[in-house]
């Protein structure tokens, strides 16, 4: 669906006094003021690099570990075989040992924290949302929402995954690498961006989201053939600092534990695509091409919405529907980095379990984030609820056609 060039400047004249009312074009560079941000610095020692996070959550840590523990226990999860068969690469272990030490509790031990790397795969409820989408001059803009069930009981008084999100940026050699956004504990990376795009490598996006149908028997056995866990394929993609072009091939190439999607984008014109990634090498690089959804000016698909089920088969429950309607109905024209925000922030996209809203266009390097109570507070600004506001920006440009 194209958006009308007749009307154009109606729409985006209302788009921006919505977007005066959210507060929200003056946060697009500088992501929420409310997730506390490190310094990843992989110039010191592993076992050095979390040392101020560990120091600053270690009254919160233990309790989202047990929690994360109690959870799995309830599905029945044999975590002695699977500490057998983890698969973290050894370099990540001594970041886990070193953040460990400093925390300083018993009960923060290497194996929990080998656990909580392993959530997903072991079957914790992770779900997200995403959004891929080109706005009318060919740029990619990545949005996600993710959500999850993590509730507990720290530093006196009821906390949820909110309380225990950093952002956290790479550097090396002093140059900032990579961003993500993740939980306390938790080494691996489920969705950043690269920061320091040049003419060869230029900047691009990467997240991981999570399959329905993943099984952890399943996972276990490809873990003892070898499988890797998602998250730190993700972060060995960003650091590597490859384009995305590399970024991509190398994705498809990947021997994972469990069956994932891959979300990508980058910084030229409709560069981005989601892979539908199964355990293991069990497909051909052709296969996994087949599957894939990938930004098309010449079939005109402008934008891709992707969950937690295959594209090709009926939605499981009502987000990615919801969010193709949402996207046709805001049209290419109206398609910018807050309107992609208010799709993230409209039901049933936004729920009950979501946590964060994070949204990045590599071309100019723009990333913005709200926790979920944040991003509820700034739209609740204008009155009206974010579906509304999106029906009226999508209305005044086919009214002004």
């Amino acid at each position: 669906m194209h958006g009308f060039p007749s009307g154009l400047a109606a729409a985006a004249l209302l788009l921006a006094q919505l977007t005066a009312v959210l507060g929200l074009r003056a946060n697009v560079a500088n992501g929420s003021p409310h997730v506390e941000r490190y310094i990843i610095d992989l110039d010191q020692p592993p076992a050095e690099r979390w040392r101020e996070v560990a120091l600053m959550y270690k009254d919160a840590i233990p309790s989202v570990l047990i929690e994360v523990e109690s959870q799995l226990d309830d599905k029945g999860v044999d975590r002695k075989k699977w500490l057998q068969n983890h698969n973290i690469p050894s370099e990540y272990l001594s970041e886990l040992v070193g953040f460990a030490n400093y925390v300083d509790s018993p009960e923060v031990t290497l194996p929990r924290l080998i656990i909580w790397q392993l959530a997903y795969e072991l079957g914790f409820s992770f779900t997200s949302s995403s959004i891929l989408a080109v706005d009318q001059n060919g740029t990619v803009i990545h949005g996600r929402n993710m959500d999850t069930m993590l509730r507990f009981i720290a530093r006196g008084k009821r906390m949820d995954a909110e309380d225990v999100l950093i952002e956290a940026v790479y550097t090396r050699g002093g140059e900032p690498i990579f961003s993500s956004l993740g939980l306390v504990g938790h080494v691996g990376v489920t969705a950043g961006m690269t920061l320091t795009g040049t003419e060869r490598n230029a900047s691009w996006s990467f997240q991981q989201s999570t399959w329905y149908a993943s099984l952890p028997t399943s996972n276990l056995a490809a873990a003892k053939h070898g499988g890797l866990p998602s998250a730190f394929v993700g972060r060995s993609l960003l650091e590597n600092r490859s384009d995305f072009k590399d970024a991509v091939r190398k994705a498809m190439t990947l021997k994972l534990m469990a069956p994932t999607y891959l979300i990508l984008a980058g910084s030229d014109p409709w560069q981005g695509a989601v892979l539908v990634m199964d355990r293991l090498p069990s497909r051909t690089k052709k296969a996994v091409l087949h599957r894939a959804q990938v930004l098309s000016r010449s079939i005109d698909r402008w934008f891709i919405v992707q969950t937690n089920d295959n594209f090709w088969m009926q939605g499981l429950d009502d987000r990615r529907p919801k969010g193709v309607k949402l996207m046709a109905s805001l049209g290419q024209a109206n398609t910018c980095p807050e309107t992609v925000l208010l799709t993230l922030r409209t039901a049933p996209l936004f729920n009950d379990l979501t946590t964060l809203s994070w949204l990045g266009v590599p071309r100019t390097g723009q990333q913005m984030s709200y926790k979920a109570q944040e991003s509820l507070r700034l739209i609740g600004k204008s009155g009206l609820r974010p579906e509304l506001l999106l029906q009226r920006i999508a209305n005044r440009s086919r009214d002004s056609r």
